[in-house]
């Protein structure tokens, strides 16, 4: 009985330092990615809030008479909630990259830690794409403008204003990418700790 009980641990302890193993690499990627999260946030709102030109542009209403007339972010409201959003973002992947590091030195965690990643990268990852697709749709009308409702395009006479709204977006579609990356990770590690799963 003894010998049998002594088989079965040899048999389970290289099964937990294969699940520790595990636990280490994903939560490893984990933290890299939200670093990358992070550091795309920053670099999206800081492109953001810093498109600011000036330019003298004529007075429709008075031929002739042309003013210096700033364009600036917050003067659209699409582009003051992406701001908030991507701000948000980089917050919560502070905090996350804290969690992960604090529970990456244990030997086995538990899937309900997974799972309230996993959901919450889901909503973070919604609030990103909604920011980025209104900030698109607005920058789009700026650099085409809609001859249908007669608003004119901007992004011919505020060159550098459209740029640095264009790399901000840019770069928000790639945090996006990296809260998608960081949800399937987190899935994966659930579907380890199912029990019966196997690995592809």
């Amino acid at each position: 009985m003894s010998s049998m009980e002594t088989e079965k641990g040899a048999d389970q302890q290289p099964a937990a330092v294969a699940t520790g193993a595990s636990n280490y690499s994903c939560l490893g990627v984990d933290v890299g990615l939200r670093v990358l999260l992070l550091a795309s946030s920053i670099v999206a709102v800081v492109l953001m809030v810093t498109s600011k030109q000036t330019e003298i542009v004529p007075v429709p209403t008075i031929p002739g008479l042309t003013v210096p007339h700033p364009a600036k972010f917050d003067d659209s409201p699409a582009l003051i909630f992406f701001v908030a959003a991507l701000s948000f973002a980089g917050l919560y992947s502070i905090i996350t990259t804290i969690a992960s590091l604090a529970v990456m030195g244990k030997s086995s965690v538990r899937a309900k830690y997974f799972w309230i990643l996993a959901v919450h990268d889901l909503l973070v990852l919604g609030l990103v794409a909604a920011a980025t697709g209104t900030a698109g749709g607005v920058a789009y009308i700026g650099l085409e403008g809609n001859s249908h409702v007669n608003w004119g395009k901007i992004c011919n006479v505020y060159d550098k204003f459209c740029r640095f709204i264009g790399s901000s977006i840019a770069v928000s579609l790639f945090a996006a990418v990296v809260l998608v990356l960081l949800v399937a990770i987190n899935v994966y590690s659930l579907y380890r700790r199912t029990p019966g799963s196997t690995v592809w």
